[in-house]
């Protein structure tokens, strides 16, 4: 098996909040990369990152601008990914870790997935405390526009927590809205998809109480989460579920639902699980930087021992991701 190998790469950007890179420096630091390396590497990192939904995140792109959000959330959505470099663990050389421009946009399917899979693992340290069961509300279809329709499902879950049945049988969860766009009725559905700790919660009560709370939306389901295996799964899956193809495919619907989650929580906690963490800690410990990933995936698939050492090392297979990028070969 090959050596963790020393690999000297190029230097990251300078700037973490960035995409634009540095000014060119002076002829005599020739070990610096050029602005052309640094945009072709830039093109490489984030095309590595959202390969596997370009066309989607082209369209999210579009609604951002035309929902007028912020210029900061723009340029960090856009750069995602950017200035991604590899760094290797001083007390294990074995131990490698991407760091990069994240946006940690809600609509960037990455990140999302990253944040979800967090949560998922959150949750399943909490798991073995007692009995976990997941819970879907939907709430009755409606006409209105979707932030309407997003403020009274919350509404409506507040007052299902305040009721005494409610607060008997559940002792705390996590809760996922989920919201999409039903072309054949025309309007929005939305859902509030919940992983709790409790007692047995009879399923006819449960609807009684969400009709309470809602006063016209009855269709609940409950079932037992009989492992820790379910328990990640459905918070996966929920936790890193984003726009669906109705909504992400129609220009009109996709800037209201930007416009509609602006500034909420998609995943929330309450009870005995608030304060449950939903972002990542810093890493600890001393880490020294040793290339940037566009400049090694080039080198890997031109061959490159240690690079392909490295990536693999990172769970990347250097195959997937073609020949370098190039003025004949643009990203």
């Amino acid at each position: 098996m090959l050596l963790p190998p020393v690999y000297v790469g190029l230097r990251p950007f300078d700037s973490q909040s960035s995409c634009v890179p540095p000014e060119k420096h002076p002829s005599n630091t020739t070990t610096l990369p050029s602005i052309e390396q640094l945009a072709a590497h830039w093109h490489r990192e984030v095309d590595f990152r959202h390969r596997g939904w370009s066309r989607d995140r082209h369209r999210v792109e579009k609604a951002l601008r035309s929902a007028d959000v912020g210029f900061n959330r723009q340029i960090s959505f856009h750069c995602c990914g950017s200035g991604a470099r590899i760094v290797q663990s001083v007390e294990d050389p074995t131990d490698y870790r991407l760091r990069a421009n994240y946006c940690h946009d809600r609509f960037c399917k990455p990140c999302a997935t990253a944040r979800a899979a967090l949560v998922a693992t959150n949750i399943a340290e909490i798991a073995p405390r007692g009995t976990l069961r997941f819970v879907t509300l939907t709430l009755a279809g409606d006409n209105k526009l979707l932030d309407e329709t997003i403020d009274r499902i919350f509404k409506a879950f507040r007052r299902l927590r305040a009721l005494p049945r409610w607060k008997r049988n559940v002792y705390g969860g996590a809760a996922f809205l989920e919201t999409k766009w039903n072309d054949d009725v025309n309007r929005w559905h939305t859902h509030l998809h919940l992983i709790v700790e409790g007692d047995y919660y009879d399923k006819p009560q449960l609807r009684e109480d969400w009709l309470k709370a809602t006063g016209d939306s009855h269709i609940v389901h409950i079932s037992l989460i009989r492992d820790k295996r379910a328990t990640m799964r459905y918070a996966l899956k929920y936790g890193s579920k984003g726009l669906d193809t109705a909504t992400l495919r129609n220009p009109d619907r996709l800037v209201e639902a930007v416009r509609a989650l602006h500034g909420r929580r998609l995943v929330t906690t309450f009870a005995t699980w608030r304060g449950m963490k939903t972002k990542p800690e810093k890493t600890t410990g001393e880490w020294n930087e040793i290339g940037r990933l566009g400049k090694m995936l080039d080198d890997a698939v031109d061959g490159n021992d240690d690079a392909i050492y490295v990536l693999s090392r990172l769970g990347i297979d250097s195959n997937r991701f073609g020949p370098p990028v190039s003025e004949e070969n643009p990203p």
